[in-house]
């Protein structure tokens, strides 16, 4: 299961609790990025740092056109 995440607070704290239980399990997350319809998502200058913020980003996906801007920042 992957999580649909937009903000780097999440992911870090999600990280950390991962940590602290010592659990074997990886963050799954799918970054969402906000295409300009306002409705979810974190704004494209927010995505690199997000992306760089989850511990495994082997696990990380993205759609639309931030595919292009993430896979060549990864």
């Amino acid at each position: 299961m992957k999580q649909q995440v937009w903000q780097e607070a999440w992911v870090v704290s999600a990280a950390a609790a991962l940590k602290a239980a010592e659990s074997v399990d990886v963050l799954k997350v799918h970054v969402v990025v906000d295409t300009g319809l306002g409705r979810e998502g974190c704004m494209l200058p927010e995505a690199l740092p997000l992306a760089h913020a989850v511990p495994n980003p082997f696990f990380i996906t993205y759609t639309l056109f931030a595919e292009k801007v993430l896979s060549n920042a990864l």
